[in-house]
């Protein structure tokens, strides 16, 4: 997987054969590596090949559903999405062939490799950051980018982030998200070490917390009550990084957001 030719598996009924014949046209003049199968038994719940579809599906970078009222009745079409959900939903894309197949397939299909193409970023956390990254990660995926992080990892965990950091590289960023003040976790700088030697564009974007020293209210000579605590604004911020909350904000992801788009 993570090839550097696009590589798409074209999950799709025997019954539409000659409709995804056309969009693996497009996808081999799209510069892609499509993969399909035309053979009858597939929808006829053959069990004997379920592991070789399956580890052509783990193969390719991207599962195309050619959805259609056909593949919706189709069990092994269902199968198939139901395994690649189960595996990396990331990796899923959809074209409509009952609805979508008119003059605007090319296009389409166009606009749906240049997402993925371009799109892909690698999110790097440690686990107390967790629930910071995954607001981040939700919102990266609803913007129409292809997300991968640990959670998505599956067999070999450090093989499976080093493929993604080098796709990542190729075609997209890495997002580094660090607690304010802490160590990075020797996971994450083993992934910040692959991102920097892959030529990788990286974003940091820092959880916040409060920093600085308590300062009680003027004329109080340091006693004072707990609400009357103040914390006082950090020295200094790193400008080559983006502040959140722990629950980041809508502003703040929107600027997270705009910040990953312009490096």
């Amino acid at each position: 997987m993570y090839d550097n030719k696009l590589t798409v598996f074209l999950s799709h009924s025997h019954k539409d054969i000659e409709k995804v014949r056309k969009i693996r046209d497009i996808l081999e003049i799209l510069g892609c590596e499509p993969l399909m199968f035309f053979l009858k038994c597939l929808d006829d719940n053959n069990g004997e090949l379920e592991d070789f579809i399956k580890r052509e599906i783990d193969a390719r970078n991207v599962f195309l559903y050619c959805r259609s009222r056909n593949a919706e009745e189709s069990e092994w079409v269902q199968k198939e999405l139901e395994y690649i959900k189960s595996r990396d939903k990331s990796r899923i894309y959809t074209v409509d062939i009952d609805n979508d197949f008119c003059g605007g397939t090319v296009s389409l299909l166009n606009n749906v490799v240049n997402m993925i193409k371009n799109n892909n970023v690698f999110v790097s956390y440690p686990a107390k950051a967790r629930v910071s990254a995954r607001r981040i990660i939700s919102y990266l995926s609803e913007a129409g980018m292809n997300v991968v992080s640990i959670d998505n990892a599956y067999g070999d965990w450090m093989s499976f982030t080093e493929k993604a950091i080098e796709r990542a590289a190729k075609e997209g960023v890495v997002v580094i998200v660090e607690n304010e003040g802490e160590k990075l976790t020797l996971a994450q700088a083993k992934e910040i070490e692959k991102a920097l030697k892959e030529g990788a564009k990286i974003l940091r974007v820092i959880v916040k917390k409060d920093v600085g020293y308590m300062a009680p209210p003027p004329g109080t000579f340091g006693r004072c009550l707990p609400g009357d605590i103040k914390y006082m604004k950090r020295e200094e911020e790193d400008k080559d990084a983006v502040y959140v909350d722990e629950m980041p904000s809508k502003s703040q992801l929107d600027r997270m957001y705009a910040s990953l788009t312009k490096i």
